[in-house]
């Protein structure tokens, strides 16, 4: 029997473009899920061996505790976490990931997900770089688009060799009348959605500002803000902002309700 903890086994590689992610956070809810688990697993586990509680339990509590340690460590390690600071790191790192891969293969590791976070976060210095070499008149500089382009290019080459799952995460740009709220994160991209806002009067309109090079890479997106329905929930003594989470592409009527607590996401409708 046993407990189960999900998961896959697999390496993530994490790239972080707007050097905000927090590596303890992840380490504590890490740890509260593994807890929650134990938690969860040891109760089944009892259930169905009640005859033997007496005898196994001082046995099972004193490993439990470097048990989880060691798996502890074991998940952090399959999390590899790179800081970008400029477009042209960014680039640096997509050309070697190919090599990272495959020494982790090498050694019976296998990368399953490549998340990017935040993917538009250069965009607005690479666009002034821009049109500061064309003031300049200096033909050596790499264009906004040019620059996305080889981007995509680089994450191509990479899918056609390995098999990984890429997400990106971008902030969402509303329009004038809409505040932009910066814990709203769109993951990937979007296209020009003027006809679906108007379709649906709930949405509040949104401009896209990334190059049409990314936005026709991109093959799924969701979207997620505060919700409106669930300012906030009750969770013990602690207070939880409800957050919903919508399909762009496909297109799907359901809308997911969802909360951040100790242990991570948590779907609450």
């Amino acid at each position: 029997f046993g407990i189960h903890y999900g998961g896959l086994g697999k390496l993530v590689l994490f790239l972080d473009l707007d050097c905000r992610f927090d590596v303890l956070r992840l380490s504590q809810m890490l740890k509260h899920r593994l807890l929650q688990a134990n938690r969860l697993g040891n109760g089944a586990w009892w259930q169905l061996e009640e005859s033997n509680v007496r005898n196994f339990r001082a046995a099972h509590e004193k490993s439990n505790t470097a048990f989880d340690e060691e798996l502890y460590v074991s998940c952090m390690k399959r999390f590899l976490y790179v800081r970008c600071y400029d477009s042209l790191e960014l680039l640096s790192c997509l050309k070697t990931l190919d090599y990272r891969i495959r020494q982790q293969e090498s050694c019976g590791s296998q990368v399953g997900v490549l998340m990017i976070d935040s993917i538009g976060a250069f965009h607005w210095t690479d666009r002034l770089s821009s049109l500061l070499a064309l003031e300049t008149q200096n033909r050596k500089s790499l264009s906004l688009t040019n620059v996305v382009e080889t981007i995509v290019q680089e994450m191509k080459k990479l899918l056609q060799v390995h098999s990984l799952v890429v997400i990106a995460t971008k902030a969402t740009i509303y329009e004038e009348k809409y505040p932009t709220n910066e814990n709203n994160r769109k993951f990937s991209s979007n296209d020009d959605l003027s006809g679906n806002v108007a379709s649906k009067a709930q949405q509040p309109p949104f401009r896209e500002f990334m190059p049409s090079s990314w936005q026709a890479f991109v093959t799924h997106k969701l979207i997620t803000r505060k919700s409106a329905d669930h300012q906030s929930l009750q969770t013990g003594q602690k207070s939880l902002s409800a957050y919903s989470l919508e399909w762009l592409q496909p297109q799907l009527s359901s809308i997911d309700q969802f909360i951040v607590d100790d242990s991570g996401i948590v779907i609450v409708s």
